[in-house]
């Protein structure tokens, strides 16, 4: 299978795609299709960056399927800078996959919608997508996203406010965690278990897991546990992985597999 997409972010806070033509002279056309990056017209506490990997999923059971972009802002090289208002971005790419458009439209934050807003469940007015700000004093993401069934899994930083001025050891921060459902249409389909709290859809305030006191690496999946006592798949649950915090995840082995049936006449 031929690659035709390759998305990639940069630390001036834009998002890039790239199409790639493995049958024509010209190897691969792109542009920038997002830009939240502000600091030119409001000053530095909108100096976001990107630092991480943009975790691209296709939106299939959307009402209106989608190729949706989600990552994080944070200033990697000053973990402990609270200038930055950082924030979470579920970018629609309203390129899709109809090929190289002739001009990469780039959108920028105030094109996106608050997560938390009436307007998140508006179609129109999330056609390019969403936002979450992070609302800890120098809460940043600082690693990649993850995004299962779904569900978009984000673990944040943010710096300890008040440290004993008479501790050893440094700064370790904080670490909190987000879980949020891109299509309401999917809420009942998803596989809640534990998490059925944490999981929020747009226009709702979604709780934040944590603190803990360390900094959690990005969430992967670690695997389906074999079923007990003779269950089905719905008994063998995914387990996701977070340095050193192991969790539930928004999916079980039937998300996985399709039941195939045939006979011989």
């Amino acid at each position: 299978m031929l690659a035709i997409l390759l998305y990639a972010a940069d630390v001036g806070g834009r998002l890039w795609r790239f199409d790639l033509n493995q049958s024509s002279d010209v190897f691969a056309t792109g542009g920038v299709i997002a830009d939240i990056n502000d600091s030119e017209s409001s000053g530095i506490g909108a100096n976001r960056r990107f630092y991480n990997n943009p975790d691209v999923s296709y939106m299939e059971d959307a009402a209106e399927p989608f190729l949706m972009i989600s990552i994080g802002s944070g200033y990697r090289a000053h973990p402990l800078s609270t200038d930055v208002s950082d924030s979470i971005f579920l970018i629609k790419d309203i390129h899709g996959l109809n090929g190289a458009p002739s001009t990469y439209i780039k959108r920028n934050k105030s094109d996106l919608v608050d997560w938390t807003s009436a307007e998140a469940t508006d179609p129109e007015k999330s056609a390019n997508g969403w936002f979450l700000d992070l609302n800890q004093s120098g809460e940043k993401v600082l690693a990649s996203t993850l995004t299962l069934n779904g569900v978009v899994m984000i673990n944040t930083f943010a710096p300890t406010s008040e440290l004993d001025p008479n501790q050893c050891s440094g700064n370790l921060g904080q670490s909190y965690s987000y879980q949020l459902l891109v299509a309401p249409n999917l809420y009942d389909k998803v596989t809640k278990g534990d998490n059925e709290s944490t999981i929020t859809i747009p226009g709702r305030t979604p709780p934040r897991t944590g603190p803990v006191d360390r900094l959690i690496a990005p969430p992967e999946l670690g695997g389906f546990p074999t079923a007990t006592g003779g269950g089905d798949c719905e008994d063998a649950k995914a387990v996701v992985l977070s340095g050193t915090t192991m969790r539930q995840g928004p999916l079980d082995s039937c998300d996985m597999l399709q039941n195939s049936y045939w006979e011989e006449e």
